[in-house]
């Protein structure tokens, strides 16, 4: 399915934050915030005057759209190094002065992310327990934990991480959301990427 310009948007501006992670662009002190943003991409909301672009995944069903872009670099596998997907949402939600559609979900894997503590992916489980005290497992897995009321989820990519465990992803939605997509889900996701596969619509609910 061809998704909307506004999401061709987003994950355009998500290809210009792989192109550009290593700039004072993307290196601000705080460009993580639970439930509001991840790098320039804002939840309930769509940037302006950024080109469009087709992401590097799509696919959308029933007013939900996912798009995914990856990194160049890639790991032993032949596999994106980083990924950045995003999820939104097309039900007369009102943005900037008029219905239209919201962007509701992001995740992230690039260590360039990071919270005003300067939390990022490669943090240890510890260390941002000691920052969000109320984590719990997402859908009885303990190697996900979120915060729903602030709108953030840290993924660990293992069943049972330890508090030396570094994070692998971090999940920015809205508030009163929930995380939508773990560690295996993206690899679907990735998979069908590689594949040319851009099927139904996986995992996650409306906001």
């Amino acid at each position: 399915m061809t998704l909307p310009s506004r999401l061709r948007s987003w994950c355009a501006l998500a290809s210009i934050s792989f192109a550009l992670l290593s700039t004072a662009a993307f290196a601000s002190p705080s460009n993580i915030v639970p439930g509001k943003q991840a790098g320039s991409l804002r939840i309930k909301s769509y940037p302006k005057g950024v080109p469009l672009a087709k992401p590097d995944y799509e696919d959308g069903a029933m007013g939900q759209y996912v798009g995914m872009c990856v990194s160049k670099e890639r790991d032993k596998a032949g596999l994106p190094v980083n990924t950045l997907v995003v999820k939104f949402f097309s039900n007369g939600f009102v943005d900037n002065g008029g219905p239209g559609e919201s962007l509701f979900y992001i995740r992230v894997t690039s260590p360039e992310f990071h919270d005003a503590h300067g939390l990022s992916t490669g943090s240890t489980l510890a260390s941002i327990k000691r920052v969000y005290r109320n984590l719990k497992p997402v859908d009885g897995k303990t190697g996900v934990l979120a915060d729903d009321d602030l709108g953030i989820g840290f993924d660990f990519g293992l069943a049972h991480p330890t508090a030396a465990s570094r994070c692998i992803a971090i999940d920015v939605y809205n508030k009163g959301g929930s995380v939508l997509y773990d560690a295996d889900d993206v690899h679907g996701l990735v998979a069908d990427w590689k594949s040319g596969d851009h099927g139904s619509l996986l995992p996650g609910n409306s906001p």
